[in-house]
């Protein structure tokens, strides 16, 4: 059976990776070269549901999660581009934060992190680097985040943790309306190693559904709750 694993957190590493645009398309990001799987359903509650599906890109299976929250599409952004928040919304992530490779340029609309996964003990912690870019999506007012891991030369100086390699994610930010976010999150990751099957369970079931439920407490707090504008600059391309 194959294995989940939230990784971007985030997963949640971002990073340029081409899309299309249709989250249909997904498996074209990320390779799939098999059989795509279909979507199961795997929670759903509070206006949230959560689907898995297996895909061949990797050992574990897929998870997109969707749900709106009552907060405008800047509010929303100006949480997912807070790096160190992560540790409050990403289900189980313990560490996050920007870092600055001297061989690469960052800007505001593209930039690297690390974050750092946490498991049930005595399960060894993920971590991982990325590369994080924001765009403007095709539907007017609407963001797209997305990302792949980067295998930065940086060392967290953690013991018991295991690197991982494959964690790509994708964030979709549309209007619903005046005053309210449908977000979409979706994220393909490879946990480097077995898990027992009760950390897969739980992973699966609450992997997206903690994240966006986690989102919607955030959005009610400063100084995210009083983000206006759009920050994101950088057009749609595929």
């Amino acid at each position: 059976m194959k294995k989940i694993l939230m990784t971007s957190m985030i997963v949640l590493l971002l990073a340029p990776l081409g899309f299309a645009g249709k989250i249909e398309d997904w498996e074209k990001v990320v390779g799939s070269t098999g059989k795509i799987g279909e979507w199961k359903v795997v929670r759903e509650s509070d206006d949230i549901i959560s689907w898995s599906r297996d895909n061949p890109a990797s050992r574990i299976v897929e998870v997109r999660t969707k749900g709106t929250i009552d907060a405008q599409v800047p509010v929303i952004e100006a949480i997912l581009r807070d790096t160190t928040a992560m540790k409050k919304y990403l289900f189980m992530c313990t560490d996050a934060h920007d870092i600055k490779p001297a061989d690469l340029k960052s800007s505001p609309d593209s930039y690297y992190t690390y974050f750092r996964q946490g498991l049930p003990w005595p399960i060894w912690d993920r971590y991982g680097t990325g590369h994080i870019e924001f765009m403007l999506y095709k539907t007017p007012g609407s963001i797209m985040g997305v990302g792949r891991p980067m295998p930065l030369d940086y060392d967290p100086h953690i013991k018991h943790a295991i690197r991982m390699t494959v964690g790509d994610a994708l964030w979709i930010l549309e209007p619903n309306g005046d005053q309210s976010t449908e977000v979409t999150y979706q994220i393909l990751a490879d946990p480097a190693g077995d898990l027992p099957s009760s950390v897969v369970n739980m992973l699966m079931k609450n992997l997206g559904f903690m994240t966006i439920k986690n989102l919607r407490k955030l959005a009610k707090e400063e100084p995210y709750r009083s983000a206006k504008t759009i920050i994101t600059t950088t057009p749609y391309h595929e």
